[in-house]
């Protein structure tokens, strides 16, 4: 799985560049290969992914970031079957405007980072009822 990552991070930027955001979303969340669930339970091996991700990203080719990361975790986890989803938010209020990524599993954030102070963006271009920008 590290091995995969380290080549999926850089991919991952590549798509980024190439095709843009929205194309980049919609490879990260392809159908699963096949109904093969991971031996480990869901959770457990969805933060394991998490953890090799962060490893992959800061020993790899080059340090991918928060979204690099999200993109290219959520494509593993799809590819398991897992329903995970991209989330993206911002720090309100922010000065300068401050942004992140991250999987969600179950409504549950996998990796280390904090995101409790971000605003969630339900979709693309759409703030949350309760954020507030200047």
């Amino acid at each position: 799985m590290l091995v995969h990552l380290f080549f999926l991070l850089p991919a991952t930027w590549v798509a980024l560049r190439v095709h843009g955001f929205n194309k980049a979303l919609s490879m990260a969340e392809l159908p699963p290969l096949s109904p093969k669930r991971p031996e480990l339970p869901a959770m457990a091996f969805a933060q394991r992914c998490a953890e090799l991700t962060a490893i992959a990203a800061s020993n790899g080719l080059y340090r991918a970031n928060c979204l690099h990361q999200s993109l290219a975790l959520c494509h593993v986890l799809q590819r398991h079957g897992l329903p995970t989803r991209l989330k993206i938010g911002v720090l309100p209020r922010a000065r300068p405007f401050k942004a992140h990524a991250w999987v969600e599993l179950d409504g549950i954030p996998l990796g280390q980072q904090p995101v409790a102070d971000y605003a969630a963006f339900d979709r693309l271009g759409t703030a949350p009822d309760d954020a507030h920008f200047i």
